[in-house]
């Protein structure tokens, strides 16, 4: 297992007093799709991506971790596991016959960006130090309580906006369904990371 030394985003977001700009959420948010575009090209889905599981090495390498729920789309069946992170997890990882695919890990990656985005108030909420993470997608069924980030404060792009509240639809076949697709929306078609 490779050793690396830096901290999660999580962590970053905390100790930075939420002064991380959109542009630096945007960048960290195109790394992971960007591996993650060659993850579900093998047919693996994440299934775990959240704040904690993004990590900037102290070279400010970004890289996706923790592939503990991954699995191999190819033999996924009615037995699959339910593995979920409340407020990362889309519905479909909710039930042991949910329909998973590249879409599943669109929707975590979303709420990582929610999560990133809603700790940048202007003015800051003294109140609130950390980002919030979205409402957990079976609370959102009935009567969806998600706030949109301009209803917050918080300004980013339109087309960022669209893309986030788009992907964190409940429903997946409304959801962009790829990792190209949400790159694209957030104006990264031809994004390259930066690796050692």
């Amino acid at each position: 297992m490779e050793y690396l030394e830096g901290m999660d985003v999580k962590t970053i977001l905390q100790k930075s007093g939420n002064k991380k700009d959109y542009e630096w959420s945007r960048r960290v948010i195109l790394t992971v799709l960007y591996t993650l575009k060659e993850v579900h090209k093998r047919g693996v889905l994440h299934r775990d991506i959240a704040p904690d599981n993004i990590f900037v090495t102290k070279e400010g390498i970004v890289k996706l971790i923790d592939f503990g729920a991954a699995k191999n789309v190819t033999v996924m069946d009615s037995s699959k596991d339910v593995w979920l992170k409340a407020g990362y997890a889309p519905i479909e990882q909710y039930k042991r016959d949910g329909n998973q695919g590249p879409w599943t890990d669109v929707y975590s990656m979303c709420a990582s960006m929610y999560f990133l985005m809603s700790g940048i108030r202007i003015p800051p909420s003294p109140e609130r130090q950390t980002g919030q993470k979205p409402v957990p997608a079976v609370d959102r069924l009935e009567n969806d309580p998600l706030v949109p980030l301009s209803d917050m404060g918080i300004s980013i792009p339109q087309q960022a906006e669209m893309a986030i509240m788009v992907c964190l639809n409940v429903m997946p076949e409304y959801r962009l369904q790829s990792a190209e697709e949400f790159m694209e929306a957030l104006d990264g078609k031809f994004f390259i990371p930066v690796y050692e």
